[in-house]
């Protein structure tokens, strides 16, 4: 039982740190129903206002659902949702 928790954990752990290359989805800004994005590297960086279509650090802004807030990004073919969040680390 132990060594299974102890297993999960560190799966877990593999998973969170693989996860965190990627950009963070840091602000939001709706006009109309137009809507611009703010993301944040790992490294702290900082992107313009992006529209869908535009890319930061290797991703490309596909999608935006307003239903769930969920931003997609895709690198490599490979697209992944991302949630805004409060505060994210940046570079000055």
């Amino acid at each position: 039982m132990k060594l299974r928790l102890l297993l999960l954990a560190f799966l877990t752990a593999v998973a969170l740190r693989a996860a965190g290359s990627l950009p963070v989805f840091n602000a939001l800004m709706t006009m109309g129903k137009e809507h611009r994005f703010v993301l944040v590297s790992d490294t702290g960086k900082v992107s313009p206002w992006l529209r869908l279509g535009a890319t930061f650090e290797g991703y490309t802004l596909k999608a935006y659902d307003v239903a769930s807030g969920g931003l997609d990004l895709e690198s490599d073919g490979k697209v992944t949702r991302v949630m805004i969040v409060g505060d994210a680390a940046t570079k000055s």
